[in-house]
């Protein structure tokens, strides 16, 4: 779980992550089935941007600044 969160939010902590993974484990066994990761990214659609990097990351243009049309 960790390792699929660490691109998009690099500095977060073991600590954290353990949290975030109880928002997943529905129903406290330790394990994220898929129903409870697809409820959980229902109720809390913003978490998706954790699990798809390339959405979180700002494309530049080619003097460095973020373009309206880099926004997706």
């Amino acid at each position: 779980f960790g390792e699929s969160i660490r691109p998009a939010v690099p500095e977060m902590t073991k600590d954290e992550i353990h949290e975030l993974f109880g928002l997943f484990d529905a129903d406290g066994d330790g394990r994220s089935s898929r129903e409870e990761f697809l409820t959980c990214l229902r109720k809390n659609p913003l978490l998706i941007v954790l699990f798809s990097p390339q959405l979180g990351q700002a494309h530049t243009s080619g003097n460095g600044e973020t373009t309206s049309d880099d926004i997706v």
